[in-house]
């Protein structure tokens, strides 16, 4: 009987201070998060997000991904099932909505599955600060020349 209340007692010990170490972890990694499109990044990336945000809204597109430099916006659809045969549909409304977001900006669009992933790599490049703007320049028209074929 009383090595049953000590085995309660232990467990209910190991329990709290498992809650509280795993409650100071959090709030380490909290105040150390960096998000996607900081202010603070190197390379400004507001007109790309506002765009994405706008483009989001379409329910045959899974996924958006946007990078912008200096007014150039390279954003790629991703987009499955059904909606697949509407392809060139899609695009065209992608490509109204974001321009309406900014006129002046020059907007490269596609749905390929490459230039998708390429942009991901820059975003994320973009996000952990390990880019120049030389070498998203560099990476960029690199985008636009698979996006043109």
């Amino acid at each position: 009987m009383m090595m049953r209340k000590s085995i309660y007692f232990c467990s209910f010990i190991i329990v709290i201070i498992t809650l509280f170490s795993g409650c100071q972890f959090a709030d380490n990694n909290e105040k150390n998060s960096v998000s996607p499109y900081n202010v603070q990044s190197k390379i400004p990336q507001n007109l790309a997000l506002e765009m994405e945000k706008e483009i989001e809204k379409f329910e045959e597109v899974d996924r958006v991904t946007a990078v912008s430099h200096n007014k150039s916006v390279y954003i790629s659809l991703r987009v499955s099932g059904f909606d697949r045969f509407f392809l060139k549909q899609i695009r065209q409304k992608a490509y109204k909505r974001a321009s309406s977001k900014n006129e002046e900006a020059t907007i490269y669009l596609s749905t390929d599955r490459k230039v998708d992933m390429e942009l991901n790599k820059i975003k994320s490049e973009i996000k952990h600060r390990s880019i120049t703007k030389k070498e998203l320049e560099k990476e960029l028209k690199k985008v636009e020349k698979d996006m043109n074929g």
